[in-house]
């Protein structure tokens, strides 16, 4: 309750959703090391799951496996942070916010460039997050897409693409760029719509 209005703007990097469940009891309840060495997954004190009680996935799963496609847990989680820290006082900016496609690592040219996966995801996500501002009043001040270009993915290396422009680096001597159709496309045509007053594909 101390942090409700404190802060001057809250920045959300989101990609997917899981269902959770409490464990009982919590694991690490008193505090002190991780009994399990699972780090900050058991620090949560949930066991989260991507299906559901009759074993149905919670979305289409994406490229990285732990990542699925559920534009309604991006909306809810939107609303719980706008109600639980400030309101309307308080500016929210989702500063990551992207996907990989399936199997697109294993795509070259041109093919790798019809992402319709990743159009797919931002339209929805888009949508859902436009829907929390217009629907329930949340104060999104800034939205940022994960990522521009191609680029090095912590330990999958550059085995996995997140961006919205390929980097040939198959191609000896040379990194040259490619826009993929969600930059040619949707990042062009949502950014049209802002500068002209809209809200952007999806509304």
């Amino acid at each position: 309750a101390s942090l409700n209005g404190s802060v001057d703007f809250i920045a959300v990097n989101h990609y997917t959703s899981r269902y959770a469940y409490e464990p009982h009891p919590c694991p690490n309840e008193v505090g002190g090391p991780s009994p399990s060495g699972l780090g900050w997954l058991e620090d949560q004190c949930v066991t989260d799951s991507t299906t559901d009680a009759a074993g149905v996935p919670i979305g289409l799963e994406a490229g990285s496996d732990w990542l699925y496609v559920v534009p309604w847990g991006f909306k809810k989680l939107l609303v719980w942070i706008f109600e639980s820290y400030g309101g309307q006082g308080t500016d929210i900016y989702v500063t990551e916010n992207g996907v990989d496609c399936p199997n697109e690592s294993e795509l070259t040219l041109p093919a790798v460039l019809n992402d319709t996966f990743r159009i797919a995801y931002h339209n929805q996500y888009w949508a859902a997050m436009a829907d929390a501002v217009s629907g329930h009043g949340v104060n999104v001040r800034g939205y940022f897409v994960w990522s521009l270009i191609d680029n090095f993915e912590w330990a999958d290396g550059f085995s996995k693409l997140f961006g919205m422009v390929y980097v040939a680096r198959d191609e000896p001597g040379s990194l040259t760029r490619h826009s993929k159709r969600s930059f040619t496309e949707w990042f062009r045509e949502t950014a049209l719509g802002l500068t002209n007053g809209a809200h952007g594909r999806g509304q």
